[in-house]
């Protein structure tokens, strides 16, 4: 049916609402292999939503990055050149199926390389994190010095005024 009007499945599903998922197809017929289709679909999915995930990660900003950091696109250089997409074509039982090889194998590759990408990234993120803790930790170091400082000065202001307060009969200014 959706073969003879030229629909994809998505499109199919989009437009009728009823379709909770995609049709199950038998596009194989010919090797006698049944939903074959439906399986590759399956895989696609798995694949599309990944995409997605990396997409989505990719385009979050990274905590604690300077106004320089925005000008310049963070890669990680150790995980290697990301994996380039497929194209897909789905004209015929053969193309499709080389189609579904091919999205499975990006799919592999993705992952890896995306694994590699959130190692390396942790690692330096953590570093960042590590080396802000420490200048932290020196400056309130010497903030904390300079109240310790203050408050001490305070305490003899006071003894020493009180002291002479005492000493020209308790009369306060």
């Amino acid at each position: 049916m959706l073969r003879e009007e030229g629909l994809d499945i998505y499109t199919a599903c989009a437009m009728n609402p009823a379709l909770q998922r995609p049709p199950d197809f038998y596009l194989c017929g010919v090797s006698g292999r049944r939903g074959c289709l439906s399986q590759g679909i399956k895989r696609m999915r798995k694949g599309f939503f990944l995409v997605c995930g990396v997409a989505v990660m990719a385009s979050l900003p990274t905590a604690g990055g300077k106004a320089q950091a925005a000008t310049t696109a963070w890669t990680a250089s150790a995980c290697g050149a990301e994996p380039t997409m497929p194209s897909m074509d789905v004209s015929s039982v053969e193309h499709y199926n080389a189609s579904v090889d091919k999205a499975t194998a990006y799919e592999k590759a993705a992952r890896a390389y995306n694994s590699c990408v959130a190692r390396t990234a942790n690692k330096e993120e953590t570093a960042i994190s590590n080396e802000a803790r420490e200048k932290i930790a020196h400056i309130h170091e010497g903030s904390a010095a300079v109240q310790k400082r203050i408050a001490a000065n305070f305490s003899r202001m006071t003894a020493t005024l009180k002291t002479g307060s005492s000493k020209f009969g308790g009369a306060s200014h």
